[in-house]
C-alpha cells in the first residue's frame, strides 16, 4: 500500500489549484466520458480525474447527482479534517474548484470503491494522466 501524504487545507487549496491547471491544459473529448457534450473543458472527466486525485493522494472516491448527472469527486483527509474536493465543478456552473467539510457540498454524496471503477473511465485517467504530465511524483515533489 502507498503511503499518502496528508495537507492542510491551505496546501491542499495550493495544490488543487496547480492540478486543475494541468489537467485543463490536457482536456478533451477522448479523455471525458462518452456522449459528454459541453463548452466547459472539464465536462464528462470528473470520474477519471478523481481516480488521479485518488491515486495521488489517497482518501475516498465519492459521487452525487448533480443536476441530474452522476457526479464524482474527491474525499479527503486534512490536518484539519476531512474535506470533499471537487476539481471539475464548473462543469454544472460553480468555481472550478468547490471544497467543503465532508459531506456538505453536494446532498446524499456517497462513498465509490475503487471496483466501481470502469476500465474506459482507468484508460481515461492513464491518458489524461500522460497528456498533462501529471504524476503522484511531479504533484508531490515540493511537499
Amino acid at each position: 500500500m502507498t503511503d499518502h501524504v496528508i495537507l492542510s487545507e491551505l496546501d491542499l487549496s495550493k495544490w488543487s489549484r496547480e492540478l486543475r491547471a494541468c489537467l485543463e491544459r490536457a482536456f478533451s473529448p477522448e479523455t471525458a466520458q462518452l456522449g459528454s457534450s459541453s463548452s466547459v473543458p472539464s465536462a464528462g472527466q470528473c470520474a477519471a480525474v478523481a481516480v488521479i486525485v485518488q491515486e495521488i493522494l489517497g482518501g475516498q472516491m465519492v459521487s452525487a447527482r448533480v443536476n441530474g448527472f452522476s457526479h464524482w469527486f474527491n474525499r479527503l483527509p486534512t490536518l484539519e479534517g476531512e474535506i470533499d474536493l471537487d476539481i471539475t465543478a464548473d462543469q454544472f456552473g460553480h468555481s472550478p474548484i468547490l471544497t467543503s467539510r465532508a459531506g456538505d457540498l453536494y446532498p446524499e454524496t456517497r462513498v465509490r470503491k475503487a471496483a466501481e471503477v470502469a476500465a474506459e473511465t482507468r484508460a481515461r485517467s492513464d491518458l489524461l494522466k500522460q497528456r498533462s504530465g501529471v504524476s503522484r511524483a511531479s504533484c508531490l515533489k515540493a511537499r
